[in-house]
């Protein structure tokens, strides 16, 4: 029998991980954030956290969107922060999901964030 430790699986219902979205982690290294999202696929939504990642003065190196299931998007986002960067990592966290928390709810309520 091989048992592989290396990984988990954990099998969650659609609805359930409809309550665990927006999904944002962040590492700091340097000056370099390393930024993982899972959210609700939505037209235009990497522009929108792109837009944010501006204003709170990250300079995106690199972006990567992956559908992960019908209904779900991987996003990974490498940045450097600006001279004028001055926020935790949990403030970080905390803005994006709020960002993605706000355009989702105008989107249920029929209103174009963008």
């Amino acid at each position: 029998m091989f048992v592989d430790e290396g990984s988990t699986s954990s099998e969650t219902s659609s609805k359930e991980s409809e309550l665990l979205l927006p999904d944002v982690e962040a590492k700091v290294l340097g000056n370099e954030v390393l930024i993982e999202i899972h959210c609700e696929k939505e037209n235009g939504i990497e522009n929108e956290i792109l837009n944010h990642l501006e204003n709170f003065h990250l300079c995106v190196n690199g972006i990567s969107a992956l559908p992960f299931g019908s209904s779900t998007l991987g996003i990974t986002i490498i940045a450097q922060m600006g001279d004028a960067y001055n926020m935790t990592v949990n403030e970080l966290v905390k803005n994006l999901r709020h960002v993605l928390i706000e355009s989702h709810t105008l989107i249920c309520n029929n209103i174009d964030p963008f």
